[in-house]
């Protein structure tokens, strides 16, 4: 079997993924949130990041499944308890250098940045 070299894995990732902007309606005088995904790597990580902007920030949930990272994101209603007004989920295939079990987010002003860091040359799992 013949294997990816570091840089096909990085256009692998990045060709798989697709960067999403959604904008919830302004219903009840609930303040609007837009938000946008992207993706990039380096050569420690892969990189989800959830870049928004409006009044509230919008809830960003991260799950692997499989080989697969799910990133949901969505606002909650103005009212205490109500369900999402708008949500939207993207799902990224992980690369085989990816260690989701070291993943992190960091939030930040207008971000959410979420990393997998990449393993160690000689800590490549097999098929």
């Amino acid at each position: 079997m013949k294997r990816i070299s570091l840089l096909g894995a990085s256009a692998l990732f990045l060709l798989f993924t697709a960067a999403t902007i959604a904008q919830p309606r302004n219903s009840g005088g609930m303040a609007s949130t837009q938000f946008q995904t992207g993706t990039w790597a380096d050569a420690s990580a892969y990189y989800v990041e959830v870049r928004y902007s409006g009044n509230a920030a919008p809830v960003v949930k991260a799950r692997v499944r499989g080989r697969m990272l799910e990133v949901s994101v969505g606002q909650a209603g103005g009212i205490p308890g109500a369900v999402f007004q708008n949500q939207m989920s993207q799902r990224y295939p992980l690369p085989m250098d990816a260690d989701p079990s070291r993943m992190s987010r960091q939030d930040l002003q207008g971000l959410v940045l979420i990393t997998i860091p990449r393993r160690q040359p000689g800590n490549m799992p097999r098929w």
